[in-house]
């Protein structure tokens, strides 16, 4: 994975799902303490996730002060352009706004991270960073299995993905796998391969959460999945499925 800037995704997407995915990571109690974004242990409880911690240091005001207040931007501009049924050249311009602006914060946050001799190679991971060069990494071998995914339809429009490995069939990624892989595409036919689903979303914990319009309700998907490693290594595609959006 390069560490220049083209390790953030370009795909909307994956972008999507990786600032969901960095958040839901660093704003837990024992990350945020951990790497010096509280001057003390002093967190929400785990149903005030949301809220400010009370003793932020200073790398702290400038996550919650600067950052955060970009990444809600992002997201909200990002849930109005995914809306397919509405979206209009509007929409598009101030997704690209804010991608542009929520990048830069990213990069901002990745130039701590990397420096801050607390963090792990594991964190950074965790949150899509790439691994810095001057560490010894070994990437893990590619993956000789593949997700096999339980789909729930928890409310209308959303899809949950959820996991068990196709060779151990235990739930959950095996070791040595970063996360999952789905490509997906909403059509009336099933396509001949896996290539012919232009979609991903990709996770490093589950469920892998899709979104659609109410518009789509009762069209079907097919997916395939895969794991990947450390490294960005794509193991096996499992045989396409589909599912009701409901």
């Amino acid at each position: 994975m390069s560490t220049s800037h083209d390790w953030l995704p370009q795909n909307h997407q994956e972008l999507h799902s990786m600032l969901i995915q960095m958040w839901a990571y660093l704003s837990t109690t024992e990350v945020l303490n951990r790497l010096g974004f509280t001057a003390v242990e002093d967190h929400p409880s785990a149903g005030e996730r949301d809220a400010v911690p009370i003793n932020l240091s200073p790398i702290g005001k400038w996550l919650f002060n600067f950052y955060k207040p970009r990444h809600d931007v992002y997201i909200e501009a990002y849930t109005a352009w995914s809306n397919t049924a509405k979206r209009s050249a509007e929409h598009n311009l101030t997704l690209k706004n804010t991608e542009k602006d929520v990048k830069e914060a990213v990069r901002q946050l990745y130039i701590y991270i990397k420096a801050n001799p607390i963090t792990t190679d594991e964190d950074k991971l965790e949150m899509g960073f790439p691994v810095h060069e001057d560490t010894v990494h070994t990437p893990s071998a590619v993956p000789d299995s593949w997700p096999v995914a339980e789909v729930l339809n928890p409310s209308v429009g959303v899809l949950h993905f959820q996991f068990t490995d196709s060779k151990s069939h235990k739930r959950g990624k095996p070791k040595g796998v970063h996360g999952a892989l789905i490509r997906w595409l909403v059509s009336e036919t099933m396509p001949a391969h896996w290539e012919e689903l232009i979609n991903k979303t990709f996770a490093t914990s589950q469920p892998i959460t899709l979104v659609f319009d109410v518009s789509m309700q009762g069209k079907t998907i097919y997916y395939s999945t895969c794991w990947e490693n450390n490294a960005g290594k794509q193991g096996l595609f499992s045989p396409i499925a589909k599912a009701i959006i409901a």
